[in-house]
């Protein structure tokens, strides 16, 4: 069976459409395909479709009496919505027009890789089951339109006669998607297959507010078309997510919240991050934050598979701050799994702190300062050419930014983890004065500030509002 792809919505309008009038320039709702009038139907997403191209094949068969036919005829719709606003913009829908009285032979549903998020739903189904499911999603970030493209003008008949007809729509069709391919089958009755673009933002990362609500989505999706194959009827519901639909639209589709459009490079940020709708936002230290750089990794912990690690460079709009660079890492998502992931130890720094914890407390946490008289800009100056690797990830962001930032400097780090929420890290570069005594006023205003920095990450990690104190003056 070619690729192919597509995206879907729910809607209750008039009468189902039999397969064998779904010409190309017929419109479709979602009352779904209809196979007569014993038959239920096959649903489609709500909204209004627009039969943008067809192809008839056939299925070989195997096994069987000497006499028994050796295939059986299939069907692919390629359906474009024509509702504005609709995040399911492309939808194909193959299948058997005959329930057929054979044993369909299915594949293991698994994903392939780890490029954009994959993930799949196997509904609890097996090769071997009597009805069999597996839906498998990923997210192109961008190229859903050059996708389109090429398979319409590619060497393969099928992907030419069925891509074509989205060609003249390429321009209403969002770049960045949700790929979905969904194929059912129960034994003794139909085959049929999915595949889908539904619009998503460019950024999306397994685990965030959007991905849980597609992956959600994809499963009573699923849920819908099985039903429909056991001859049952359970319409599918509109995608939960509206990417840039107009207010006006009757029924607004809900406006997931996500963090990762408020953290990517060349957003400016102040005083918290929201990490999800509605729970506690990050506190930031004080300043005017500009994001330079922002990393997201699979962690190491197996525990934590399902939090991925986020780390933001950040660089303070007022040239005149004492903080003028900062680096910051958080868990994407709650998980759980021990957070003495390193000692709280520093043999040359004046400042090294536990806070009274320890390996086994709920919350670890630690505070580390240096001084330093070499210049912090020239090592950003230096980070892409001879930095080290983290320098290279991290600070090369800073760049076109490096002007002001300290020469001789003080290294913040606060870290405070929580064995049943995050793990967070907090590095700052901050201007000092040009001598620095060991008992002087200026670590000791230091040290009292980073204990007070320290109870906001703790507050945070209990859920509660908190925000970091002004930074002391520099003095000595």
């Amino acid at each position: 069976m070619a690729l192919t792809t597509g995206l879907f919505i729910c809607t209750a309008t008039s009468a189902q459409t039999p397969y064998d009038m779904m010409d190309i320039g017929a419109q479709l709702t979602g009352k779904g395909i209809s196979f007569g009038a014993f038959s239920t139907p096959l649903p489609l997403p709500p909204g209004e479709w627009l039969v943008v191209s067809k192809v008839a094949s056939q299925i070989g068969l195997m096994g069987g009496r000497s006499d028994a036919p050796n295939t059986v005829p299939e069907i692919t719709v390629g359906l474009k919505s024509t509702d504005a606003g609709n995040p399911v913009e492309v939808l194909m829908v193959t299948f058997t027009p005959d329930a057929v009285p054979i044993r369909w032979l299915s594949p293991g549903c698994s994903t392939t890789g780890t490029a954009g998020a994959p993930f799949k739903d196997d509904f609890e189904t097996s090769p071997s089951s009597l009805t069999y499911g597996c839906a498998k999603g990923r997210y192109l970030v961008s190229g859903t339109k050059g996708l389109i493209d090429n398979l319409a003008h590619g060497t393969v008949a099928f992907n030419r006669d069925l891509y074509s007809g989205f060609v003249p729509h390429l321009s209403s069709i969002s770049d960045s998607s949700l790929m979905l391919n969904m194929t059912f089958s129960m034994d003794k009755g139909r085959r049929t297959s999915y595949q889908m673009h539904v619009r998503a933002p460019s950024s999306i990362l397994r685990g965030n507010a959007f991905d849980v609500a597609a992956q959600a989505w994809t499963h009573e999706v699923g849920l819908s078309i099985q039903a429909a194959l056991q001859r049952k009827t359970i319409p599918i519901a509109a995608f939960p997510v509206s990417i840039g639909s107009k207010a006006d639209t009757a029924e607004p589709l809900k406006k997931i919240f996500s963090a990762v459009e408020l953290t990517l490079p060349g957003k400016v940020i102040s005083g918290s991050i929201p990490l999800d709708e509605n729970g506690t936002p990050l506190p930031l230290p004080p300043g005017q934050w500009k994001i330079t750089s922002r990393g997201e990794s699979e962690p190491s912990d197996a525990s934590a598979r399902k939090s991925s690690q986020v780390s933001l460079t950040l660089r303070n709009a007022d040239p005149k701050a004492s903080i003028g660079a900062a680096w910051i890492s958080y868990n994407s998502t709650p998980f759980f799994a021990s957070q003495a992931s390193s000692k709280c130890e520093n043999k040359t720094a004046p400042i090294v702190e536990s806070y009274g914890s320890t390996s086994t407390s709920r919350i670890v946490t630690c505070g580390i300062a240096n001084t330093y008289t070499k210049s912090f800009r020239q090592r950003v100056l230096n980070s892409r050419t001879t930095g080290t690797d983290w320098d290279k990830a991290n600070l090369s962001g800073l760049i076109p930014h490096a002007e002001g930032l300290p020469e001789a400097h003080t290294w913040i780090e606060l870290r405070a983890g929580s064995n049943d929420t995050r793990r967070l890290t907090y590095a700052l570069y901050t201007a000092q004065p040009a001598a620095v005594s060991p008992n002087g006023k200026y670590l000791g205003a230091i040290r009292a500030w980073m204990e007070k920095g320290k109870d906001a990450m703790e507050a945070f990690l209990d859920g509660k509002p908190s925000s970091f104190t002004p930074y002391p003056e520099l003095a000595d």
